[in-house]
C-alpha cells in the first residue's frame, strides 16, 4: 500500500477534543495529514514514498482512545 487513513469519530462530539490530536501530531512530528470529516471527526492520512506492507500502515495508524 502507498497510503492509509484512519477515521476518528467519537461517540459524543461535545467531549471531542480535536486539538488534542492536532497537538499530538505536532508534538511527535507524526507524518499525518489531518482533515476534518463531514461528521466533525477527523480523518488522519498517512502517505508513503514507496509501497510497504499494509500491516505496517495499519499498525502505525492504530491509536489508543484519548486518555488511555
Amino acid at each position: 500500500a502507498r497510503f492509509g487513513v484512519i477515521d476518528i469519530d467519537p461517540k459524543k462530539y461535545e467531549n471531542f477534543d480535536k486539538q488534542f490530536y492536532l497537538e499530538t501530531i505536532q508534538q511527535y512530528k507524526l507524518p499525518l495529514i489531518p482533515i476534518e470529516s463531514k461528521s466533525g471527526g477527523l480523518h488522519l492520512y498517512l502517505f508513503m514514498n514507496e509501497f510497504v506492507k499494509s500491516t505496517i500502515i495499519v499498525s502505525f495508524l492504530r491509536i489508543r482512545k484519548q486518555g488511555s
